[in-house]
């Protein structure tokens, strides 16, 4: 694997975030939208918010750039081929503590504080419309794939309902009543067909219904508390599954057609099927010398020179696991935290709280383990080439990882005092960012 690596630039606030098109990368220097050429990381254009810039979200047309400045309650647009073109909306003392673009570019949407209102706000006419009181500010609040409607969560007289709204004409096409204790969250399927809905974390429900509000399907495992809690879903890109990742430290796979339980992947203490997989585990030496962590996700004194490189593990391979607890601080600490499909869905990568260094990589054909990547330090990001089976992982060290069904690899980032804690990859592929702290860089693949 050859990567080659841009020199480094301040950030604050949000990740680096690609245009769409991928052609652009978008950053905050505190006020400051700086737009760099993804290629030459050249500054195209620099653009002053009225204050600290705390998301950062390109229009469609990958021309148009969304500031939000939530301290001040107000979001800023501008244009990269237009300087002269700008916006601002001001929620005055409503606040504003979300703001996002429409799919078609026509509209912001934005949620006051207390999540009082969801204001929509046309670019077209500069007229508002004001939504139902949302439940959520960053979740419960999505799209359908083709843009026609949005579906917005609610809570009223202790009862969860759903409003799915025409983009059309902004008006209620459909409102019913959703048989969640505490809704989570909602989102629509990748055609549109359906809306799948889960629980909170004391409740382990997932419910499917129809746009019109028609239950096609629900789900609550046979020993209810032991599996308690949704902590977080994700659609194949074709639709064909529903990942679901639990409080009981395994992935539910459901299908598209059945809307049946298909599979559960579990995170075990040790890895012993199939017997194909491999288990990469990383290792350092200090001159020479072979060091083990000694507590899982700790790292082990450097003192001398220091070269790192990936074992396979023999099966069966032991994976460093700490024991849950449900309560206090660290209780969304535990289960599955994060999963991820590749771009064409083939693959899905998930990471258990109660193995902070270890990533999973899964077939979503075969529904079996791929892999196995077992860091010294607890997995801070990773994500998916949208165009390639490539997986980046990194751990807040100066190194980043990748994972192809070729096999896994790393490479020491050539920059000094750079901690790698975030990946983002580019739309178009074969490009990333890596952030830490208050810096960034590019990671390009090379030629091998």
């Amino acid at each position: 694997m050859s990567l080659d690596f841009s020199e480094t630039y301040k950030r604050t606030g949000p990740t680096p975030v690609f245009s769409p098109d991928g052609r652009f990368l978008a950053t905050a220097v505190e006020y400051r939208l700086v737009i760099r050429d993804a290629e030459t990381l050249t500054v195209c254009s620099i653009s002053s918010c009225l204050d600290r810039i705390h998301k950062i979200e390109w229009h469609p047309d990958s021309d148009h750039v969304l500031c939000a400045c939530y301290k001040r309650g107000v979001v800023q647009c501008f244009s990269v081929s237009d300087e002269k073109w700008t916006c601002l909306i001001d929620e005055g003392p409503a606040g504003c503590i979300h703001a996002r673009w429409s799919p078609n570019g026509t509209h912001i949407l934005t949620v006051a504080e207390f999540n009082v209102r969801c204001a929509v706000w046309s670019l077209l006419d500069k007229s508002c419309v004001y939504l139902r009181q949302p439940k959520y500010a960053d979740a419960g609040i999505d799209f359908s794939p083709n843009g026609k409607f949005i579906l917005v969560c609610e809570r009223r007289e202790c009862k969860d309902f759903i409003t799915v709204v025409s983009c059309a004409t902004w008006t209620t096409a459909a409102r019913f009543q959703v048989a969640t204790t505490d809704l989570a969250d909602a989102t629509w399927s990748p055609d549109g067909t359906a809306i799948a809905v889960w629980d909170a974390l004391t409740e382990h429900s997932v419910f499917i219904y129809r746009p019109d509000g028609t239950k096609l399907a629900s789900y609550k495992p046979s020993d209810g508390g032991a599996a308690a809690g949704v902590r977080c879903a994700a659609w194949c890109p074709r639709g064909g599954l529903l990942a679901t990742g639990a409080l009981d430290q395994r992935v539910r796979l459901f299908s598209h057609v059945s809307w049946r339980m298909l599979a559960e992947l579990p995170h075990p203490d040790a890895v012993v099927f199939p017997t194909t997989v491999a288990v990469y585990r990383e290792v350092e030496e200090v001159d020479g010398v072979l060091v083990d962590s000694p507590h899982p996700g700790s790292p082990p004194q450097r003192r001398g020179r220091v070269t790192a490189r990936y074992v396979v593990e023999p099966l069966p391979a032991s994976v460093p696991t700490r024991r849950p607890r449900l309560t206090g601080r660290s209780a969304n600490a535990v289960g599955v935290g994060a999963v991820a499909f590749s771009g064409d869905g083939r693959f899905l990568a998930t990471k258990n709280d109660c193995q902070p260094t270890t990533v999973w990589v899964w077939s979503a054909i075969s529904l079996e383990l791929c892999a196995c990547l077992q860091q010294l330090r607890p997995v801070t990001s990773f994500g998916w080439d949208p165009t390639a089976h490539r997986l980046a992982v990194a751990t807040g060290d100066s190194r980043v990882y990748v994972w192809t069904p070729e096999g896994a690899s790393f490479v020491e980032i050539p920059l000094p005092n750079f901690a790698a804690e975030e990946v983002a990859w580019s739309p178009a592929g074969g490009e990333f960012v890596l952030a830490d702290r208050d810096t960034f860089c590019c990671s390009f693949f090379g030629q091998d």
